[in-house]
């Protein structure tokens, strides 16, 4: 069984982890290329309503850091320029996107919006490695719906080899999984969550594994990866959870496997019993809204099964 509940109050960011967060930067510049200084830029949180607002530097320079993961809007406005207007930007865990805001001449009462989605480019870490979105979790075919069987989708990465762990009735669906990376042991990774250390002491292995559709989404970093992760030399499974938003979200599920679905056995006189039900909700929104947001997500797990052993029948003969 696995419960998780989520309260979160966005003002205070400063008390928020850095490795769960992500940074905007980038520069403002007029049709010729010239930057502009003392441009107003604002960002907004689609999500939840926070609202950002960073003039511009000398230099024509902005920057946002430590970002909860969502989308976001940038506005830039000046007198003598259009506005510009920028949604749907996507920010993920642990990267920095770098954005080049160009202004056109005009009244302010004019505005440019800029729909098109942006296609992220970290310009500033070596890090090597990959974001798997929520969509991925959600929605890829996961046998238990353990999301660590997706770190194997990053370059570098395959399921453990000669490594098993012991089935634990306290992860989705009673699978359990770590991967091996870079050739390294599978007790090699360091696994945080939501910015906290997550690893279990004796198998090396995830200590909680929340349920998918608790996940918001998860970086998996193979190589090159800053020293305030540090703890190992494998990957770093950075897992950042779900939290609300000013609309009310939820979804209600079941998984299951039977045995009416599998077939016999070659050596088994018959299908053995197997009876699986993973279920549960997810439920997220406002407390108070633009401020304070809740996130709640309940799963279930039962198994009832019954393997024989399976060996062929020998017939040696009598002894003389």
């Amino acid at each position: 069984m696995l419960l998780g509940i989520c309260l979160g109050a966005f003002a205070p960011l400063s008390l928020r982890a850095v490795e769960t967060t992500g940074t905007i930067e980038g520069m403002v510049a007029d049709p010729t290329g010239a930057i502009v200084p003392g441009v107003k830029v604002t960002l907004t949180n689609e999500g939840t309503g926070e609202v950002k607002v960073y003039p511009t530097d000398q230099l024509g320079r902005f920057v946002f850091p430590n970002l909860p993961v969502g989308t976001y809007a940038l506005r830039a406005e000046k007198e003598g320029f259009k506005t510009f207007v920028q949604t749907k930007t996507p920010v993920r865990v642990s990267e920095h996107l770098n954005l080049t805001v160009q202004l056109e001449l005009g009244a302010v009462a004019t505005e440019v919006e800029v729909r098109a989605s942006v296609t992220t480019v970290d310009t500033k870490s070596s890090t090597l490695g990959n974001v798997i979105e929520n969509r991925a979790v959600v929605d890829l075919p996961l046998n238990g719906r353990n999301f660590l069987q997706l770190a194997t989708l990053v370059a570098g990465s395959t399921p453990a080899i000669g490594y098993s762990l012991p089935a634990n009735p306290e992860t989705p669906g009673g699978i359990t999984s770590s991967p091996q990376v870079n050739g390294l042991r599978a007790e090699s990774n360091n696994y945080l969550l939501d910015g906290a250390d997550n690893n279990e002491p004796f198998l090396g292995s995830a200590a909680v594994v929340p349920s998918a559709e608790a996940i918001q989404e998860f970086k998996v970093e193979t190589n090159l990866y800053n020293a305030e992760f540090g703890s190992s030399a494998g990957a770093i499974v950075n897992v950042v959870t779900k939290s609300g938003t000013n609309d009310f979200h939820g979804s209600v599920y079941e998984f299951f496997r039977n045995d009416a679905l599998d077939a016999r056995n070659f050596f088994s006189p018959e299908v053995p019993v197997l009876k699986r039900n993973q279920f549960g909700f997810s439920v997220g929104g406002p407390i108070v809204r633009g401020r304070t947001f809740f996130f709640g997500n309940y799963e279930g797990f039962r198994q009832r099964s019954c393997t024989p052993p399976i060996a062929p029948r020998l017939n040696r003969g009598r002894r003389r």
